[in-house]
């Protein structure tokens, strides 16, 4: 009970911005950026969020990162994408896999 809790008091503060960012060579990355501001020792609840990725992505491999880390891989098959990321204030970096 305390993490649906958590996570409703995060979903309701909850602010996301999205960034597509062109890289060296002409590589595109998209940045998301999750804030609740709400302290991130105590709410720590990843939130699913839903967006569209670029259409030259579809089908193939993208990696999420954070901080230079690599969290993650995904494949989308059409341009709705959906991610669990937790609002922690600090940019998601996702940028397709060759």
């Amino acid at each position: 009970m305390n993490d649906i809790t958590l996570y409703v008091r995060e979903r309701e503060n909850a602010v996301i911005t999205v960034e597509r960012v062109e890289g060296s060579a002409g590589t595109e990355s998209v940045e998301i950026t999750l804030s609740d501001g709400l302290d991130n020792l105590r709410f720590n609840q990843p939130l699913t969020i839903l967006f569209d990725q670029p259409t030259d992505w579809v089908g193939g491999p993208f990696a999420v990162s954070q901080n230079g880390e690599l969290l993650d891989e995904r494949v989308f098959d059409t341009e709705a994408a959906m991610l669990s990321l937790k609002p922690n204030e600090q940019p998601y970096l996702l940028r397709p896999r060759p």
